[in-house]
């Protein structure tokens, strides 16, 4: 055994996110989802690109709104998608299936979980669900006209 002789041994090594969200598993899904904070025109660039393309123009897109660059974790992008998984599991309807896609669903991506929901079952009127933002100084009110649990949004107001 010499002193000068030396083995370097490379070994390939992942990282795994096990905690990663559902919704950025799935291409498709993700980009899908970034319909409330991307443009049309980003999101149509990264639908029709090609799938190494189409992943490069998605991580830059993240890359831009990371607010700690230097780390390999982008928690903005984490949040969003944590609150994308909420949104599907949480306020899929009948007629909409995509959570996402519904008021209730939006609003939850948009700003987070709301300090408190007020369920309002009136005899003879829609059920209604109140959600307070006392950080936002806002309130969003949506209504079951259906009663099938398609809650759409009917207003928005300052708290008092």
């Amino acid at each position: 055994f010499s002193s000068d002789s030396a083995t370097v041994v490379t070994q390939p090594f992942r990282i795994v996110w096990n905690s990663m969200p559902r919704s950025l598993r799935m291409l498709p899904v993700a980009i899908d989802a970034l319909v409330y904070i991307a443009t049309a025109d980003e999101i149509d660039k990264m639908k029709h690109a090609d799938p190494p393309e189409q992943r490069d123009l998605f991580e830059k897109f993240w890359e831009k709104r990371d607010p700690t660059p230097l780390t390999a974790y982008n928690e903005a992008m984490a949040e969003y998608y944590s609150r994308v998984d909420y949104a599907i599991a949480t306020f899929g309807t009948v007629r909409q299936q995509n959570g996402v896609k519904t008021d209730r669903g939006k609003t939850y991506i948009l700003l987070g979980p709301p300090a408190s929901v007020d369920r309002l079952l009136p005899p003879g009127a829609p059920p209604r669900e109140v959600w307070t933002y006392p950080n936002l100084g806002k309130k969003f009110v949506f209504s079951d006209e259906s009663r099938v649990g398609d809650y759409k949004l009917v207003s928005t107001g300052n708290l008092k």
